[in-house]
């Protein structure tokens, strides 16, 4: 090669992979905008109460925006729980969602669902990545809706009227409105399941004493002498336990709960719903079944310790609650008194 010949390069041809890659993405936005984006995702990761919590939101969502799919992107077992009580739909938020986290290219099914999204409405506490993903993917003028899983510390009212207080502060005061009508509905008449009657006159109590948090617990002694009492008074008693409970009570502790009535350890979170739903009275820590039975209708009795009750009482029509600190402070006796009165 002769004196001030340069070698030229050529760039590298593009691979059937990228060639793929480039017109999917092309299809699905050709896609996107000869189809009206009708979908209103609801991603949430946390416990069950905070889902359950959330539930006021999603049936919001659904009233504001009739013509519409909300879809819960969450647990698969919560989403279900959802889907049952809200007449929504759900995807399991660990199928191909994590790689909003990422950098790489989304899933077929996130992208194509994500840009039949008008609205999202999120309760993780993803960071700016991850929004600036979903708003990428996203139809055309989507709307992001950030909602906090916990107020500020000095926060004294219920975290559904922070969430109204935190939409009405972004503009989204049609959605707002419509939250504070649903917890209002949620508190007069809860949900229900389909097939359960509005009514429950039987006379079983569900006793669930475990919590995500140990410090949040009612003595166990207490529970089991409420379910002595219960069943003197001629009341079939079932104590719910889940898997936290198992590995943190010994054998000598489950054989105690279970000579005061029936153990029960629902296979899943819809039995758990359909077990509550046949009680005629609910007693529980500050937990989710709590909430769950809260919302359900069901007379419940919720017990609190080092949380706030102003902030955490679960929503339903028949939800009283007592508190101490320490716990030991709440007798047998004013439980079923309480009860009680949540019955008539």
């Amino acid at each position: 090669m002769g004196r001030g010949c340069r070698r030229i390069r050529r760039a590298a041809p593009p691979t059937l992979i990228s060639f793929v890659s480039f017109y999917r993405s092309i299809g699905r936005r050709l896609t996107a905008l000869m189809t009206p984006a009708r979908n209103v995702l609801i991603f949430h990761s946390g416990a069950l109460g905070d889902v359950v919590l959330s539930l006021s939101v999603g049936l919001a969502a659904a009233r504001i925006f009739p013509q519409s799919r909300v879809i819960y992107v969450t647990a698969n077992q919560k989403g279900r729980l959802a889907a049952e009580l809200l007449g929504v739909e759900h995807l399991d938020i660990e199928s191909g969602w994590p790689a909003l986290h990422g950098e790489g290219e989304l899933p077929e099914h996130v992208a194509r669902c994500l840009a039949k999204t008008h609205t999202v409405i999120s309760f993780l506490g993803a960071g700016g990545q991850w929004t600036k993903r979903v708003t990428a993917a996203g139809a055309d003028g989507m709307r992001f809706i950030k909602l906090s899983t916990r107020p500020s510390a000095d926060y004294r009212a219920s975290l559904t009227t922070f969430w109204q207080s935190e939409l009405k502060a972004a503009g989204h005061t049609a959605l707002a409105a419509g939250l504070d009508q649903i917890v209002k509905l949620i508190q007069t008449r809860g949900l229900r399941l389909p097939g359960k009657p509005e009514r429950n006159s039987s006379n079983s109590v569900v006793v669930h004493p475990g919590s995500g948090g140990v410090s949040k617990c009612w003595p166990l002694a207490g529970f089991l002498e409420l379910a002595g009492m219960l069943r003197k008074s001629g009341r079939a008693v079932t104590l719910v336990i889940g898997e936290a409970e198992r590995d943190r009570w010994d054998p000598a502790q489950l054989e105690a709960l279970a000579s005061t009535g029936t153990l029960c350890e629902p296979a899943s979170l819809l039995q758990l719903a359909q077990l509550l739903s046949s009680a005629g009275g609910y007693v529980g820590n500050d937990s989710g079944p709590s909430h769950l039975a809260g919302v359900l209708g069901v007379p419940s009795v919720v017990l609190f310790g080092p949380t706030d009750e102003a902030v955490w009482k679960p929503l339903g029509p028949k939800v009283a609650t007592l508190s101490a600190i320490p716990m030991q402070g709440i007798t047998p006796a004013s439980v079923l008194m309480s009860l009680a009165a949540c019955q008539r």
